[in-house]
């Protein structure tokens, strides 16, 4: 008669009890996560507001998935391009494609409770929020408003925006001081650091203690004397 092959206790494989403790504890942070910003994200009580939420470069769109996952109410501003060949002549066929239009930065429409900010602040890739943790800065819902309309608009109406604007106001190059007069970063200074395109300008801008560039509409700077 054939013996079944059972398995010594000796030889029975190792479990690591570390990692599955690290496993258990890092499952239930995301629980504890989730209802958190569940609790707060979506009441009635506290008054919501805009904030602008800092996160890893290239990491937007798995940031505003996530958190959306969670219920909580988001704006990635994203900037329709047409890819174009060498040269300069665009693609037809190929289909248009979004890109962020401030790149590190995401919108998030929520009460700024404890609760909520510290879900918040957990989400992987999430780096900060402008004005800080413990006192954010709000952006008003005219310029979110505003930020929506001029990025549906073309680029030639952006170009005559933008020609408008410069008729108005002292010429901006690379190198100049400029303040930012409207949207999210409303009221900070930079330097322009380069040229983005014929209706925005690269900005370095002193953010959270280091220096963060931001590609700006020329409506929405002025330059600093």
């Amino acid at each position: 008669m054939m013996r079944a092959d059972v398995k010594r206790l000796s030889d029975a494989e190792v479990i690591n009890l570390d990692r599955c403790y690290a496993e258990s504890d890092r499952q239930q942070g995301m629980s504890r996560r989730a209802q958190a910003l569940l609790a707060g994200a979506g009441e009635s009580g506290p008054v919501r507001c805009w904030y602008v939420l800092r996160v890893s470069v290239g990491h937007e769109n798995a940031v505003d998935e996530a958190l959306r996952k969670l219920f909580v109410e988001t704006w990635l501003p994203v900037d329709s391009t047409q890819p174009k060949r060498r040269g300069g002549r665009s693609k037809a066929k190929r289909e248009e494609q979004d890109n962020p239009a401030l790149p590190g930065y995401l919108m998030i429409y929520v009460s700024d409770t404890d609760r909520v900010l510290i879900g918040i602040k957990a989400v992987d890739e999430v780096v900060d929020i402008v004005g800080g943790w413990m006192q954010p800065k709000p952006v008003s819902e005219s310029d979110i408003n505003g930020f929506r309309a001029f990025l549906k608009l073309s680029e030639r109406e952006r170009r005559k925006l933008a020609a408008e604007e410069m008729k108005r106001r002292k010429p901006i190059a690379e190198g100049d001081r400029v303040t930012v007069t409207d949207g999210a970063l409303a009221g900070r200074k930079g330097t322009v650091s380069r040229e983005a395109n014929d209706a925005s300008l690269w900005v370095d801008i002193m953010l959270f203690g280091g220096t963060v560039s931001a590609m700006i509409p020329l409506a929405n700077l002025s330059k600093t004397e």
